[in-house]
């Protein structure tokens, strides 16, 4: 019996297929979805499959740049003081007077 399940298993991973495509001078890999039991192989491994869909760089060609990341926010040390006077400070202003 556990050889049939091996045998499913070794199927299942054999129709796992990646096809390259070009198209107007750009290459691209496909890959269809994990059959079966592929995708819980994969995770039982710990192996990520690959994207079903990706474009490959010409060879000899820079991958396109990364963008700059961001500058990470200073943290205020010093509360913000408030420009407004809050409502309850206006009214015993006016009840003094």
């Amino acid at each position: 019996m556990a050889t049939n399940i091996a045998v499913r298993i070794i199927a299942d991973l054999d129709r796992l297929i990646e096809t390259t495509v070009e198209q107007d001078e750009r290459r691209f890999i496909l890959r269809n979805e994990a059959p079966g039991s592929a995708g819980a192989v994969f995770q039982a491994v710990k192996v990520a499959l690959p994207p079903l869909f990706r474009r490959v760089n010409p060879d000899g060609a820079d991958p396109p740049p990364r963008p700059t990341p961001k500058k990470p926010r200073k943290r205020r040390l010093t509360p913000r003081r408030r420009s407004a006077t809050p409502d309850s400070e206006i009214e015993i202003d006016s009840q003094n007077q």
